[in-house]
């Protein structure tokens, strides 16, 4: 006897559809027991589970409702503005500091390059808590061990800045001004990911 198509069919919760990767109501044979039907569930998703081994990218990738994650290398910078003019000191001791606007706990740091105006840093950090919208603000900074950082040039970056194929060098500004009193000119190489 043949029996009604949706009889013994389960609606499946969007958590279980995300983890077996269906989007559709799954029909399971009839079993006299729930029990029975619980089980072989249980043991789709187990078996499911234990077969996942997703990348982070593409996790990030297969999610549409996820809010999209920023992740930003910081590569290097050049022609920085030599901020340790005492006699006998070094050259600045960059570092990178990048916050999104209005949210501190955004923030994320490079390490420091000790005395060089060309520093080279190829750090990739994830900027917490980005939603489309932000604005982020990222920073060069000379360290100093008994004072506060020193700004060596700044840029600010919008919506349409964070949508890239590859690194990119951005002028800097608010450099601050040579010993003749003109602008240094200096520049920051990001390579940008929005996922």
């Amino acid at each position: 006897a043949e029996r009604p198509a949706d009889e013994g069919a389960i609606a499946m919760p969007s958590i279980a559809k995300a983890v077996l990767g269906v989007d559709c109501v799954t029909e399971l044979p009839v079993h006299n027991s729930t029990h029975n039907i619980v089980g072989e569930v249980g043991a789709q998703v187990v078996h499911s589970l234990s077969n996942i081994s997703l990348a982070e990218d593409e996790a990030e990738v297969d999610d549409p409702n996820r809010p999209p994650v920023l992740r930003i290398l910081f590569a290097s910078a050049r022609g920085l503005r030599d901020a340790d003019q005492l006699p006998g000191s070094d050259k600045s001791d960059p570092f990178v500091r990048c916050v999104l606007m209005g949210k501190p706990d955004s923030k994320v740091e490079t390490s420091t390059v000790d005395d060089d105006c060309d520093p080279v840093w190829n750090e990739e950090h994830l900027i917490p808590g980005y939603v489309p919208g932000d604005v982020v603000i990222i920073t060069v900074l000379d360290h100093n061990n008994f004072a506060d950082a020193v700004p060596l040039g700044r840029i600010t970056l919008a919506d349409q800045d964070l949508i890239m194929d590859g690194p990119k060098e951005f002028e800097l500004e608010d450099t601050g001004k040579d010993d003749t009193n003109r602008r240094i000119v200096a520049f920051l190489t990001l390579h940008i990911r929005l996922r």
